[in-house]
């Protein structure tokens, strides 16, 4: 059991994995009051800054691979962000839309959550839209997810998602486009649900012309009234490039300090994290029968053309010697479904482009599509939860999904991630290069 004794103004880095509970005092941590009997918990992948307000006595556990630093007040962000948090919620203009921008690990969520806490305490109706698909902590990874804040929160996963609008990606790389659009719509969502105060917490792709190009895409769209940047020394350049082309697209461009100590995490620690979120997402989830002529497919070629007939099916598996279990045609494209123990081999492709008579011939396995994830869309083909697909019954036109969603569905929508599910829990995800159909 660890003893911890603090002084008035004094600042507390702390490092997780660590519990502690505040017998005395009164401490600042990311924009939110804690003082005698709360429990402060600091997971293992993260590093918490506190400040104190008055004297302070805490006990607890500090547990393998944490540690408590007492660093100077110029080697933290306290102070600076707590500066600008009342700046932003102190403008007079509302509803006020703050962008926060920065690289992996700058303090980006950090600080939405100091921002988030501070207009909680001024009571007002504020919102935070996690736009990081491949990191987010309000709702699924591959979805642009917000919720309104409540309560004060140590963490963005404090947060249940209220809104979510699938992308189908871990990154953003491959459509960027995509994650601008799901914050725009999402950011009107809210607005005109009445939000005063709209966080955007970014992805931390911003090393390159493309990622630059996408951020300012991405301004464009949603004319913040704040951009707020968090930028290491060598991260200059950005700054500079995003003042110089955003001008007259949003309110200010602010560079607040990112904190010089950063707790960086792995890729291994961050597929961990995205499969604690999948498995968050599917629980209590059941599995739901559907019917391929009650519901749309969608962001998939699959399902486009024309599908043959049985008869048409068992020709061409003769001709071909490979056994078909669906075929569909559209145009000069086709694509074909084979049975799991067939060999596919570009031998075996000429031959079907032969047959079928198109120019372009796309082939799978029976049961390539089990785990992939998905999103169930609602009567209003609004994104209404995120699911699984577990299998397509090709025979009978059936669609089998995991899913916690309990009402109508409407339309599928799949992206490009692949889960492993055992027992209940996600134990793998896997990416697939380009569309998995």
């Amino acid at each position: 059991m660890s003893e911890i004794k603090a002084s008035k103004d004094e600042l507390l880095r702390i490092t997780g994995p660590a519990s502690l509970i505040i017998e005395e005092g009164k401490a600042l941590i990311l924009g939110a009051e804690y003082e005698k009997g709360d429990r402060i918990v600091v997971r293992r992948t993260r590093t918490l800054c506190m400040k104190v307000l008055e004297d302070l006595y805490m006990r607890g556990i500090i547990g393998e691979g944490g540690k408590l630093e007492r660093p100077a007040p110029s080697d933290e962000v306290v102070d600076n962000w707590m500066e600008l948090s009342e700046l932003i919620v102190s403008a007079e203009s509302k509803p006020t839309i703050i962008l926060v921008v920065g690289p992996v690990e700058s303090g980006k969520t950090s600080f939405s959550i100091t921002l988030a806490n501070t207009s909680y305490y001024k009571m007002m109706k504020t919102y935070v839209v996690d736009g990081d698909v491949g990191q987010t902590d309000i709702g699924c990874p591959g979805f642009v997810s917000a919720s309104r804040v409540n309560s004060r929160i140590l963490y963005l996963s404090d947060l249940k998602p209220e809104i979510m609008r699938f992308v189908g990606y871990i990154s953003p790389m491959p459509n960027p486009t995509a994650v601008s659009s799901a914050i725009y719509d999402i950011t009107n969502n809210v607005v005109t649900a009445g939000a005063e105060i709209v966080i955007i917490n970014t992805d931390g792709w911003l090393n390159s012309l493309e990622s630059i190009m996408a951020k300012i895409g991405l301004v464009k769209l949603v004319k913040p009234d704040y951009v707020i940047t968090l930028l290491p020394e060598d991260y200059t350049w950005v700054y500079n490039s995003l003042k110089r082309k955003l001008q007259g697209y949003c309110g200010r461009i602010i560079r607040a300090k990112s904190p010089a100590i950063k707790r960086v995490r792995s890729r291994a620690e961050r597929k961990i994290l995205r499969e604690q979120a999948y498995t968050r997402m599917l629980a209590n989830a059941n599995i739901v029968k559907l019917s391929l002529n009650e519901v749309s497919f969608i962001n998939t070629r699959l399902f486009t053309g024309n599908p043959l007939s049985r008869s048409e099916i068992e020709e061409i598996s003769r001709k071909c010697n490979i056994k078909v279990v669906y075929c569909e045609v559209a145009g000069n494209h086709a694509i074909i479904i084979v049975d799991d123990t067939d060999l596919i081999n570009e031998g075996r492709k000429e031959k079907l482009k032969e047959v079928l008579k198109c120019n372009m011939v796309e082939v799978r396995r029976k049961g390539w599509e089990k785990g992939l994830l998905l999103a169930v869309l609602d009567e209003n083909l609004n994104d209404a939860s995120p699911g699984m697909l577990k299998e397509i019954r090709w025979d009978s036109g059936e669609i089998i999904v995991k899913t916690s969603y309990t009402g109508k569905i409407t339309a599928i929508a799949v992206g490009c991630i692949k889960l492993r599910e055992e027992k209940e829990n996600i134990i793998e995800e896997r990416k697939f290069r380009g569309v998995p159909l």
